[in-house]
């Protein structure tokens, strides 16, 4: 991923979900008829239909998470009008991924890398499966999760905090 990238998720079981909510066969979130995106976008606000865990429980206990849910509604609006809108200059910068199969995370492993690593700019490689057991795991990268922080900072610093008052990157990660 690079840092001016950002990829979102769904998962089939979502995708069959809405299908079914939407009484439609073969959806295509990547570039859905225009006719279907306002019904598209209402529903993809529900945390049933989405295949993205933290999105859908984002959803469903916005008082655990200490937001308001309205700003994760506009981030699942935003996201897709920009997905589809062609002509957008951000549309490039936009993955959405459709995660095949069945999963059930078993298992939330948190990455920590040594200095070292960090150096050399690497990071383990663990995959998310267990093939002997069908289990899947929950992979969070811990310094990747600093680093995008830190680059959602230096944006808002940039970009949002145009008088620059007492607005600091540094403060915010």
């Amino acid at each position: 991923m690079t840092p001016d990238s950002f990829i979102m998720c769904q998962d089939e079981h979502a995708v069959d979900h809405l299908e079914k909510e939407l009484d439609t066969e073969n959806l295509d979130l990547q570039n859905p008829p225009a006719d279907v995106q306002e019904s598209l976008l209402d529903a993809l606000k529900s945390p049933e239909n989405q295949g993205d865990q933290h999105i859908s429980l984002l959803l469903q206990h916005p008082d655990i998470y200490s937001i308001e849910p309205m700003i994760v509604k506009h981030f699942i609006e935003a996201f897709y009008n920009i997905l589809w809108d062609h002509h957008n200059d951000n549309h490039r910068h936009l993955t959405l991924r459709i995660l095949e199969g069945h999963h059930q995370e078993t298992a939330f492993i948190e990455i920590k890398n040594e200095e070292q690593c960090l150096v050399e700019h690497t990071s383990p490689v663990v995959p998310t499966t267990n093939s002997d057991n069908d289990s899947t795991y929950y992979i969070n990268h811990l310094d990747a999760v600093v680093i995008r922080r830190a680059q959602l900072a230096k944006f808002f610093a940039d970009k949002i905090a145009l008088n620059k008052n007492g607005f600091d990157a540094e403060r915010m990660t």
